[in-house]
C-alpha cells in the first residue's frame, strides 16, 4: 500500500498557502497555463499567506490533508459574465500555483463578488 508522511503532504500544501498573490475569479479554467487567466478573469484581487488555514487533518471523506482559503470579500468585478473556477497564482513570476471550482454564479461589471472559504485536499493514498 503506498504511504506517505504528513510533511510530504505539508509541503505541497505550504507551497499552495505561500506562493499565490492574487486570486482571479475565472469564467473558465485557464488549463493550467498562467498566460490564460488574464483573459478568463471576471474579477481579482490581492492575498497573501493570511488569507489560509493549514495545512492541517482532513477528517472528511478520504481524509489525508488539507488547506482552507478562508474567503475574501468585496472583490471587484471587472467583467461581466458567469463565475466557475478560483484560480490562484504569483502574477510577479507568472506562476500558476493552483485552482479551485466554485459555484456558478452571474457577475455585472461595476459590482463586487465575495468568495466563501473553500478546501484544498491531497487524499491518502489507498
Amino acid at each position: 500500500m503506498p504511504a506517505m508522511s504528513d510533511a510530504g503532504f505539508d509541503g505541497g500544501l505550504t507551497y499552495c498557502k505561500t506562493t499565490p498573490t492574487q486570486i482571479d475569479v475565472c469564467s473558465a479554467s485557464p488549463g493550467k497555463n498562467f498566460g490564460n487567466i488574464a483573459g478568463l478573469s471576471l474579477a481579482h484581487a490581492t492575498i497573501d499567506s493570511t488569507f489560509f488555514t493549514g495545512p492541517a487533518a482532513d477528517a472528511s471523506s478520504g481524509g489525508g490533508r488539507k488547506l482552507t482559503f478562508n474567503g475574501k470579500t468585496g472583490i471587484p468585478v471587472s467583467t461581466s459574465g458567469t463565475a466557475a473556477v478560483l484560480v490562484f497564482s504569483a502574477p510577479g513570476s507568472s506562476t500558476y500555483v493552483y485552482e479551485l471550482a466554485t459555484s456558478s454564479t452571474a457577475l455585472t461589471s461595476g459590482g463586487t463578488v465575495d468568495v466563501a472559504s473553500a478546501k484544498y485536499q491531497i487524499k491518502d493514498p489507498v
